[in-house]
């Protein structure tokens, strides 16, 4: 049968398409993307850094000699496989977990499969290695990593697993079960966006055997710690000069040795994840000579001495950020989509603000306020995607400064990997990326601008420019459909809504605040956080620092009466600058509905920063969660007292 397949596909001035990329979206990706950038880098110095000892083959596993001692409770049962072929590799018997129900020896047990999901986030906290040491940035581990179906790795130890071949088996096992997961769960089934997942899980899976992988699933860390196990006992194995040769280099973690086990067996790991690849999804690579090759069938799974990808020779906080990168093109699209169908439909005659107003009746700057239910998804949708783009926001923060300060760390020699094998390499990749001028921050941002799904724009939108991070209009920006109701509404020349302008503007809010005869107003001060874009506690920064008795920026200080259902007003004074967004005489009743929603609203972006305090074990960011909590806090009790000032109207 063919081995594989190779299309070189001269580019005119539309991308190819070809037979098993068909129902893939047109691959806008130019050869300039992090991902063809950082495997043309990742191809040179793997080639240049393969391990030149005669003795390297003799960590060849042999899938035919791999033992599994796993199965029911009791008794230890010992199965073997004995085919060359890795894909009928079978959890049931195939593997160290002892467990009666067979299900709960799946390596995907436990793990979310729809981890690609458009909600998924990356984990840029804890569960991140050296999370919060001093002087070291921190990397973000995507959803695929996260959820990675390695549980049968856990089960790692120097009594189930004695050699070379049986920790081949494992792993091999772990590669086929993620493999088979990507093509089943990947939103675009049978295209070459499935073969980059498995490339970059199959990189991912390299690091844990080497013992660089960034990502902690769990305070127990048993997978790092049985594979430690097993290379020790790998190297107590070992005899004369091919001992001395991978002697441990004192951290206990046989790095040398695990490199080049990885190195003569990454071979046949790329085998077992492609096992589950459809028959014409291809692998592709655009060349800088403006050349798109395509590697079929099913990924290059059969390419067994030249491999398609090299990504495992990539420094992991950089395949993550580049992924991270396209990840949020790709769903920001997806939520962008959602949020202009929501709130800015012309087809469905459809204007609504992010606060569930109707914007075709509510005229803003008269004190007409009208909230509607066909509104309410528009502030749903918008709620969600403003905290979504925050956290996207502070993912990208933090992934820049770790990209800064590996840069700086390996060109000068001050590299966290300085004792293993593995700092070598890594220094002449990111000495690579510094002859490349991509040094800085912004030179390599423009990288991830060139990603498949980065090049794509929904229609009137702007270009995705990671260089352009602002908040206002920048690619974290809420958009234009989450906005308040223009001043003076708008108005539909049946095709289409525009705002009105003042000529248009129906008769301003001229209405006098008269209290009537026995009626006593209430003082109500409200802490406002206003309608721009932002985190809770940037928005409310004044308040949070601010001792007791705050009357800072944030305040509004209304009046109010109320009489019966239609003899109530409220008046706003003109005491502040964030007064100027809301109108100045309303009814009560509608006031009342804009304390709620801005209460609701508040509460959601409180509920969305304080999450990640919530049953932390940790105490790295106990400081930060300590003045927040005491912010909110304070919050709480303001909105107590202003409750209690809008029941006074009743009584």
């Amino acid at each position: 049968y063919i081995i594989f397949k190779y299309f070189i596909i001269k580019m005119g001035n539309a991308a190819s398409s070809l037979e098993g990329d068909a129902k893939s979206p047109i691959i806008k990706e130019s050869h300039k993307s992090a991902r063809n950038v950082l495997e043309r880098y990742a191809k040179n110095i793997r080639q240049a850094s393969k391990d030149e000892n005669e003795n390297v083959d003799s960590l060849k596993g042999d899938l035919t000699k791999a033992e599994f001692r796993g199965g029911p409770s009791t008794p230890v049962n010992k199965h073997n496989y004995y085919y060359p072929y890795p894909c009928n590799l079978d959890h049931k018997e195939h593997t160290n977990l002892r467990y009666d129900d067979v299900n709960l020896r799946h390596p995907c047990h436990g793990r979310e499969q729809n981890r690609f999901d458009e909600d998924e986030e990356s984990e840029c906290g804890n569960k991140i290695r050296n999370y919060k040491r001093k002087n070291d940035a921190i990397a973000c581990a995507p959803p695929r990593r996260r959820h990675m179906c390695d549980k049968n790795l856990e089960a790692l130890n120097y009594i189930n697993t004695q050699n070379i071949h049986d920790l081949l088996g494992n792993v091999l096992v772990t590669a086929k079960y993620e493999g088979e997961s990507i093509v089943n769960n990947h939103p675009h089934k049978g295209t070459s966006d499935v073969c980059t997942a498995l490339a970059r899980s199959f990189a991912d899976i390299g690091d844990i055997v080497r013992g660089i992988d960034m990502f902690k699933p769990n305070v127990h860390d048993k997978v790092e710690k049985g594979l430690r196990e097993v290379f020790k006992k790998i190297h107590d194995g070992m005899e004369g000069e091919v001992k001395n040769y991978y002697n441990p280099d004192g951290s206990g973690n046989y790095y040398k040795l695990r490199e080049a086990w990885w190195d003569v067996n990454r071979n046949k790991v790329w085998e077992a994840i492609t096992c589950g690849a459809l028959p014409k999804s291809a692998y592709f690579l655009q060349s800088e000579d403006n050349k798109q090759l395509f590697l079929y069938p099913k990924c290059g799974h059969n390419n067994k001495n030249d491999l398609p990808t090299n990504l495992d020779y990539v420094p992991q906080y950089l395949r993550w950020f580049d992924e991270w990168g396209e990840e949020f093109c790709r769903k920001r699209n997806i939520k962008l989509k959602k949020v202009k169908d929501s709130c800015c439909n012309d087809k469905e005659r459809l204007y609504c603000c992010h606060d569930g107003y109707d914007c075709t009746t509510t005229i803003w700057k008269k004190g007409s306020l009208h909230l509607d239910n066909k509104c309410t998804d528009c502030l749903t949708k918008c709620k969600v995607f403003e905290l979504w783009l925050g956290n996207q926001q502070e993912a990208f923060k933090k992934q820049k400064e770790k990209y800064e300060k590996e840069i700086e760390s390996y060109v000068s020699n001050d590299a966290k990997f300085v004792n293993n094998i593995n700092s070598e390499y890594y220094k002449q990749f990111h000495e690579k990326l510094k002859e490349k001028k991509y040094k800085n921050n912004d030179t390599f941002l423009n990288l991830l601008n060139e990603g498949k799904y980065c090049k794509e724009k929904l229609k009137g939108e702007k270009d995705i420019t990671f260089t352009n991070s602002a908040d206002d209009k920048g690619i974290f920006y809420r958009s234009e459909y989450c906005q308040v109701c223009p001043d003076c509404g708008v108005k539909c020349d049946g095709i289409k809504y525009t705002h009105k302008s003042d000529n248009d503007r129906e008769r301003v809010n001229n209405e006098d605040y008269k209290p009537p005869w026995g009626v006593k107003p209430t003082n109500i001060t409200v802490l406002y956080s206003g309608n721009e874009q932002g985190d809770i506690t940037q928005k409310l920064e004044n308040f949070c620092n601010s001792s007791t008795n705050y009357k800072d920026k944030n305040n509004q200080k209304w009046e109010c009466y109320y009489k019966d259902e239609n003899i109530n007003r409220c008046k706003l004074e003109q005491n502040t600058e964030i007064n100027n967004d809301n109108p100045k005489i309303i009814s009560f009743h509608n006031f009342f509905e804009l304390w709620v929603t801005y209460l609701l609203r508040d509460t959601i972006k409180w509920n969305d920063k304080l999450k990640t305090c919530i049953n932390n074990t940790t105490t790295h960011c106990i400081d930060e969660c300590n003045r927040n909590c005491l912010c909110f806090d304070r919050w709480v009790k303001q909105k107590e007292e202003e409750w209690n000032s809008i029941k006074k109207l009743f009584t």
